[in-house]
């Protein structure tokens, strides 16, 4: 545990000689327990916000806003039953597993599904030297990261003033940017008065958190990878924006 806290502390704070220490036979065992073990701690802290009265009527609200707009009218007995099966103890108990479910095998599969693609990318830019192995190396010790970007965010928005946020909220959009901590530009714009998309790609690409992430991505396959410096960073340029897909997809769909 000491050698793991010794990698960490010398990669965030002299990335660019601390990744050099990472190889493909570093042990990545611990480091993504400890990497779940502050997901589900943050998942833990969001769990009275997604369970409560407050958000489990406005999540209802918007169902029916939606099938209302779709011509779809609803009597009083299917509303009765809506709210008896969203008040239920089998939906918090869904809601609850899904949640952590989702937040662990997310990870999981940022980490097996990211490396993948920047071995691809790292092929693309002919870097024929580094393998999947050492990228799946340098993708787990980045993701500290994130989680503690997470962390950060959920407790920001239980200290925040939430239940109000989502009374106001009329769809699945608002829903989401109700309980979002922006620490970017988006912070100083009104998402409802403004394009999804635009307020998405202003959240993403200058959250601070996500910055940082992809700067040590850049030395990570510099300094363990070896890859020259413009390679490093065209990579992790291409590999950034195809990071930013599935959040636009989603904004797209919700």
């Amino acid at each position: 545990m000491s050698n793991l806290l010794s990698t960490w502390k010398r990669i965030i704070f002299n990335p660019k000689d601390g990744y050099k220490s990472i190889t493909e036979e570093t042990k990545i065992f611990m480091p993504v327990v400890i990497i779940l073990i502050i997901s589900i701690v943050s998942i833990s802290i969001m769990l009275p916000i997604i369970t409560s009265k407050t958000y489990l009527k406005a999540s209802i609200g918007i169902q029916i806003h939606k099938m209302e707009k779709k011509g779809t009218t609803l009597n009083e007995q299917q509303l009765e039953s809506m709210n008896k099966y969203s008040n239920s103890k089998i939906s918090k108990i869904i809601a609850i597993a899904g949640s952590y479910l989702g937040g662990i095998v997310g990870y999981l599969l940022i980490f097996v599904i990211g490396a993948f693609v920047l071995l691809i990318l790292s092929r693309i830019f002919r870097c024929k030297d580094i393998s999947y192995r050492l990228i799946l190396r340098i993708i787990v010790f980045t993701a500290i990261i994130t989680a503690v970007q997470g962390l950060i965010k959920i407790v920001i928005v239980y200290f925040s003033d939430w239940q109000a946020a989502l009374k106001t909220a009329r769809t699945m959009s608002d829903l989401k940017n109700a309980l979002a901590a922006n620490l970017s530009a988006a912070a100083f714009f009104d998402p409802k008065s403004m394009n999804r998309v635009l307020f998405y790609l202003i959240d993403y690409f200058t959250d601070i958190f996500n910055i940082i992430y992809f700067v040590f991505i850049f030395y990570g396959l510099s300094a363990a990878g070896k890859i020259k410096e413009n390679s490093a960073l065209a990579i992790t340029i291409v590999y950034a924006v195809l990071a930013s897909l599935p959040g636009f997809g989603a904004i797209l769909f919700i």
